[in-house]
């Protein structure tokens, strides 16, 4: 019953890619304006380089597939770090949310912290920020979220009212259990049941699913551990490899991932991050060029490892960020938020209106009052309109030279035409699960999709009737697919869902050589020749050696 995808990053531990602010990276472009993240940068293993915060990125701790698929995230945040959920001080999970009854407001309290959202009376609805609409009712709220899921909270704690379960359009569900206010069972949407066990202090010990292979004993696919101040010092997979973590006052000081690699953080004493680097015990990373930098840009603080990062705070936001590579310099504002950027000569501004939200640009947006964006004006003046119906859905697209496309749903929801501006109609037809099953084209071709018991794409029946299949693993990794014309390529992945070995449809066969990081250092070709691939301390590609041995 091993139905956990594992896919971890440079630490060892699956890292899930949604929301991840790459190193030096802005979270969303100058046009983009609607995101939670909008107008953060971070750097490092990552820090926010406006307000010193550190985060880690979330964790998969256990995947089950299904109509409503299931996933248990685990990240932790210095924002929350007198907060415990459960998994310690800072620590949060994707069913850890809550909301909050206060005097004037309702703090909804999710995995990736607190929004605040009008208070209301039994029987009324608010809108707030990404889509969503909270409704009260007499037992709880649901809360909308505007992508297809409703959160309904009806566990009552004082003035607290606690996740009970997760729906979709279809009625799917996810169930949460609780007793005496602590949660105790998870029910996914097939009905498998996952077992919250708890540690002697009270705090989630292992997520644990019944595995029927194994006579139906309770299996951990998540275990934890924690010291006497209540924080979480270790975390441990279904395929039993463990990361590990120390603290200062709930203060994250250090993360070590299961293959030795540990990054370590400092901060000042206004809990904002001044420094952070990983590096190996032994001080050496046998993938990294000899010739890296001995000190970081600002030519004073010595090189300790890989995305090592020094950053100086000074006053009014701003912020100066040494990697090995160059001096960054931030511009903050009281949202937390970044005005400007200026990193290797170029240079990234906004502005933002009195609620923290993006402006100007080079690109306008506008919302309605549900949070949906009805128009984009561009830098010519040319406007793109939307328009849609009274659940939400987009009904049309207005283009700038008059052309709309139009789109039409089901009861449900779910889109059954699209009418481009010539006319043409493209239909589409859905079965089980609600999965896409027919598309229908305007020239009458056909392609028809078959999907396996957990939702799955395995099959693709063109218009000429060719198939195309694919196999899957447990962990619904593909493992070989079938072309429309009958050959066949085949894939392997090592535990930690990295590609090792592809196979095409010749025969060829390429395998792939990872390092303790988890970045690719070698590719072995078919007739043995090898291409090499060496990193600087910030995990950027600096050589490449073809297997004819020349460098790029």
């Amino acid at each position: 019953m091993r139905n956990l995808r594992r896919n971890r990053g440079r630490g060892g531990q699956r890292r899930c890619p949604p929301g991840r602010l790459a190193d030096g990276a802005l979270d969303g472009c100058p046009n983009h304006h609607g995101g939670k993240k909008s107008g953060m940068a971070a750097k490092g293993d990552p820090v926010d380089v406006v307000t010193g915060r550190v985060f880690t990125i979330p964790a998969v701790d256990l995947e089950l597939p299904g109509p409503l698929p299931l996933s248990i995230v685990r990240s932790y945040t210095t924002a929350a770090f007198e907060r415990d959920v459960g998994l310690g001080f800072g620590w949060s999970h994707s069913l850890a949310w809550e909301i909050e009854v206060r005097q004037r407001i309702l703090r909804v309290w999710t995995d990736d912290g607190p929004v605040d959202l009008d208070t209301m009376p039994v029987g009324a609805g608010v809108a707030g920020p990404h889509g969503w609409v909270l409704a009260r009712e007499e037992r709880g709220f649901v809360l909308d979220s505007g992508d297809g899921h409703w959160y309904v909270f009806a566990e009552a704690a004082g003035k607290r009212f606690r996740l009970t379960a997760i729906k979709d359009r279809y009625n799917n569900e996810i169930r949460l259990s609780y007793r005496e206010g602590v949660l105790t069972e998870i029910t996914d949407s097939v009905g498998r049941i996952v077992r919250v066990r708890r540690a002697p202090d009270g705090r989630i010990g292992a997520f644990e699913i019944k595995n029927a292979r194994e006579r139906g004993v309770w299996v951990p696919f998540a275990q934890y551990s924690y010291d006497a101040a209540g924080d979480l010092t270790s975390a441990t997979d279904a395929d039993g490899y463990t990361t590990r973590y120390t603290y200062q006052e709930h203060l994250l000081t250090s993360h070590t991932s299961p293959t030795g690699l540990t990054f370590s953080f400092r901060y000042d004493d206004r809990r904002r991050c001044v420094e952070t680097w990983g590096a190996y015990g032994d001080g050496r990373d046998r993938s990294l060029a000899e010739d890296v930098p001995t000190h970081l840009a600002d030519g004073r603080t010595v090189a300790r490892g890989i995305y090592h990062c020094k950053l100086e705070f000074g006053e009014g936001g701003y912020v100066e960020v040494a990697d090995s590579i160059t001096v960054h310099r931030y511009f903050g504002n009281r949202f937390g938020k970044l005005d400007k950027a200026v990193s290797a000569g170029a240079v990234f501004s906004r502005t933002y209106d009195e609620h923290g939200d993006a402006l100007g640009g080079k690109t306008q947006l506008a919302y309605d009052y549900w949070g949906r964006c009805r128009s984009i004006r561009d830098t010519s003046g040319a406007v793109l309109s939307y328009t849609y119906d009274n659940r939400g859905n987009l009904t049309g697209v207005l283009r700038p030279d008059g052309g709309t496309t139009r789109y039409e749903y089901d009861g449900i929801g779910d889109c059954t035409a699209v009418l481009q501006p010539n006319q043409q109609v493209t239909r589409f037809v859905r079965g089980g699960f609600h999965k896409l099953c027919e598309v229908h084209k305007p020239n009458g071709e056909s392609t028809r999709f078959r999907y396996n018991r957990e939702g799955r794409l395995v099959e693709i029946k063109n218009a000429l009737g060719e198939r195309h299949r694919i196999e899957l693993d447990a962990a619904g990794m593909v493992t070989s697919e079938r072309g429309f014309d009958g050959r066949v390529s085949r894939t392997k992945y090592d535990y930690n869902g990295r590609l090792i070995s592809f196979q095409n449809a010749t025969g060829e066969r390429t395998e792939y050589t990872y390092d303790l990081a988890g970045q690719l250092v070698a590719r072995t070709f078919d007739d043995g020749s090898v291409e090499r691939f060496t990193y600087d301390d910030r995990g950027d590609v600096i050589a490449a050696e073809s297997p004819a041995g020349s460098f790029t």
